[in-house]
């Protein structure tokens, strides 16, 4: 496993690393990725650790992920793990409150389930930047700074062009952000490049696209408690199709579209470290690999760009 700063901070994360919002199971409404066994998502969690893995991405709304989380690191050790949250929003499909008082019970409730004292990297979820009394919000966050109990700020935007938005304030020392090669607006609209001239991380979420550059899905009826059974079936086609065409375009010799599509986001500029987010000891071990496979050339993240653009980036718009 290679290793990355993130952004300008003192945080020195794993290329890969570890997005937590499927192992957390079935959460409220199709919010999920459906039924876990937390059994098995310890085993999942122990093993990345054993792979050099050492960022872990989870918020309060990924169900029981927190707790996973904190019953794991307990045992192997919370000083060689760096644990990035959210607050703001507690549950999916709810209203955000960046209040003081929910920020600092949300902040609280998350250190007591993550059994730690503090949080390495807090970040404002799906904040709508625009609109909210943000002199409070840095004047809460640099208390809870003072007292130990977070050490870097972040945002996770909801979209990249949010991502430019939270550019916008020097507060704000990461920035996470959906990324992969069937959604590349945080190329297009020069987020990445942006972020890296002024030295804020990027974590590139989403880097398989809901699972879709897994290669591995064949059947687009997910479980009702699935979030991806929401989507309209022409867009599931339309990535279960760009799958297909990024499969074909694999320069990488005896490893899978995973690996490839990993390795794409961790080859583009400014990003820090790249969170898929593995259920099963396999899917860890293959995430992990991605890291020492040789820099696609700038020729084939060029083909990888026109193959975008050539399909319209894999967007259907709404009718």
């Amino acid at each position: 496993m290679k290793y990355r700063r993130l952004g300008s901070s003192s945080l020195v994360v794993s290329e890969i690393g570890f997005g937590t919002w499927g192992i957390g199971g079935v959460t409220e409404g199709a919010s999920s990725y459906g039924p876990t066994d937390d059994q098995e998502s310890v085993k999942t969690i122990k093993k990345a650790i054993e792979q050099g893995v050492n960022f872990f991405d989870t918020a309060t709304a990924y169900g029981r992920s927190e707790e996973l989380l904190g019953r794991t690191f307990k045992e192997s050790g919370r000083q060689q793990v760096i644990i990035a949250t959210k607050i703001g929003i507690t549950k999916h499909y709810t209203p955000s409150d960046f209040s003081k008082k929910t920020m600092t019970t949300s902040l609280h409730n998350s250190l007591k389930r993550l059994q730690t004292d503090y949080i390495d990297l807090c970040q404002l979820y799906n904040p709508p930047l625009n609109d909210l009394p943000m002199d409070e919000i840095w004047n809460t966050l640099e208390k809870f700074k003072n007292q130990g109990l977070i050490r870097v700020i972040g945002a996770s935007v909801k979209s990249p062009t949010d991502g430019l938005s939270a550019l916008l304030f020097p507060e704000i020392e990461v920035i996470q952000t959906n990324l992969n090669m069937l959604d590349q607006r945080a190329i297009d609209n020069g987020l990445l490049k942006s972020a890296e001239q002024q030295g804020v991380g990027i974590i590139a979420r989403t880097p398989l696209c809901f699972g879709f550059l897994s290669g591995t899905i064949t059947n687009l009826d997910f479980d009702p408690q699935d979030h991806r059974s929401q989507w309209p079936r022409k867009q599931l086609e339309t990535w279960q199709r760009g799958a297909q065409i990024f499969s074909q375009n694999n320069p990488y010799t005896g490893h899978s579209l995973s690996q490839f599509a990993l390795r794409f986001c961790l080859d583009n500029p400014g990003i820090s470290t790249v969170i898929p987010g593995p259920m099963t000891i396999k899917e860890v071990l293959e995430n992990a690999t991605a890291s020492e496979l040789p820099t696609l050339s700038q020729k084939i993240i060029g083909q990888i760009r026109k193959i975008y653009q050539d399909n319209d980036q894999f967007f259907v718009k709404p009718t």
